[in-house]
């Protein structure tokens, strides 16, 4: 089963202002995830920006699985250099 990929405003934002080769890597491993995206996630341990979180490169993106839609919603992809 399919994951919808639903997401916020600020995720486009972050997403917009990153390299082309950065959005395709990112945009690629994240239709590849959708398939399982639990297999490759971690549950976070405090859950105020997302309950899941996964690593791509140098970026993390941090999303909720909400189970009776099934949708994915990755937010802001953060660069591990800065955090």
């Amino acid at each position: 089963m399919k994951y919808t990929l639903i997401y916020t405003r600020r995720a486009e934002r972050d997403i917009a202002g990153l390299d082309l080769k950065t959005k395709e890597r990112i945009g690629k491993t994240l239709l590849r995830y959708r398939e399982e995206p639990l297999r490759y996630a971690e549950k976070l341990s405090d859950p105020i920006l997302g309950t899941y979180r996964f690593r791509i490169g140098d970026y993390r993106v941090i999303f909720d699985s909400i189970n009776s839609i099934n949708p994915i919603n990755p937010i802001n992809p953060i660069n591990s250099m800065n955090s």
